[in-house]
């Protein structure tokens, strides 16, 4: 009886002893830094929450606001285009008219295209694949880097840069949209229409020839050429003729581009040894087959056996 109520006392010793230590344990695990970490948590993931849930009632509304007003009012049909009309959230601002911002950003466009004809494949105006087809035979013809073409680019576009920044705005009427659109145009005109390279007249860059990550119009020549040459099916002999006469400008690009090298020797507008040598490997990896093989492109075997 004495051993039964002496384990007895030791089994409530050690279950009393297990309470305390898991009292304490709990007490522990519950500290005042857990807490606040569990709270920072549960609000990161509310706002992760709130921002998706804005995100996607932004991107519906934007939709909204690019599809509102589509309707084809009298006379519409088939052959008609449709009419757009700007919901109220989504046109420009007082300001924004009052200094005839929409209608210069779309003047800087126009200007673009018509200063670039090679890119006339990718204007964003031109609805429809015949269309298209029809304004690229009519106005392409390749990137053109003789000296007074380089000089009206760069006057055009600081002209324009003139204008706008000649203007009076005030800034904070401006939407936000608004404001964004205008320091990035100015910056695109500071910069002779967004292009860094061989462009600025006055800076004298186009008589050095490319640079080593071969950057200047004169490297996508033949990107240029494959946009704009797509659109060229010929079916008689006059648009043989008209394919071979948009050829010709490559060609006359290609040639003045050499000669504007070496009127920078004489100018003394040279490169070092080294970037020479990287701009001249530049070019030949952008024209790989020609520079590896001729002017066809392609390996020409000569097969000695046949002149034995």
């Amino acid at each position: 009886m004495a051993s039964s109520a002496k384990d007895a006392d030791n089994g409530m010793l050690m279950e009393e002893i297990d309470l305390k230590v898991r009292h304490r344990y709990e007490r522990s695990w519950i500290t005042g830094e857990r807490i606040a970490l569990l709270v920072l948590i549960a609000v990161g993931v509310v706002l992760v929450i709130v921002g998706i849930v804005l995100l996607a009632l932004a991107s519906s509304a934007d939709k909204k606001c690019s599809n509102e007003g589509l309707n084809n009012g009298e006379g519409s049909g088939p052959t008609s285009s449709p009419s757009y009309k700007t919901s109220k959230r989504c046109e420009f601002s007082a300001e924004a008219k009052r200094i005839g911002l929409d209608e210069f950003v779309e003047k800087v466009k126009d200007t673009y295209y018509t200063l670039h004809p090679f890119t006339v494949p990718f204007h964003p105006d031109i609805e429809g694949l015949l269309e298209r087809a029809e304004r690229v035979k009519s106005e392409y013809v390749a990137y053109d880097p003789t000296p007074s073409v380089i000089k009206n680019r760069t006057d055009i576009s600081w002209a324009l840069l003139k204008e706008i920044m000649s203007k009076e705005v005030n800034m904070n009427a401006l939407k936000p949209r608004e404001r964004k659109s205008l320091a990035q145009v100015k910056h695109y005109l500071q910069h002779m229409f967004g292009q860094p390279y061989d462009v600025n007249y006055y800076a004298g860059d186009w008589m050095m020839g490319p640079n080593l990550f071969c950057w200047q119009p004169i490297c996508y020549h033949g990107y240029d050429f494959y946009n704009g040459m797509i659109y060229h099916k010929p079916f008689n002999a006059n648009d043989v003729e008209h394919i071979r006469k948009k050829l010709d400008t490559h060609k006359l690009g290609i040639l003045r581009y050499i000669e504007n090298m070496k009127m920078g020797i004489t100018k003394g507008m040279v490169r070092s040894v080294e970037e020479c040598v990287a701009g001249v490997n530049s070019v030949k990896r952008k024209y790989l087959n020609v520079s590896l093989y001729n002017e066809t492109g392609k390996r020409v075997r000569i097969h000695l056996e046949e002149f034995a």
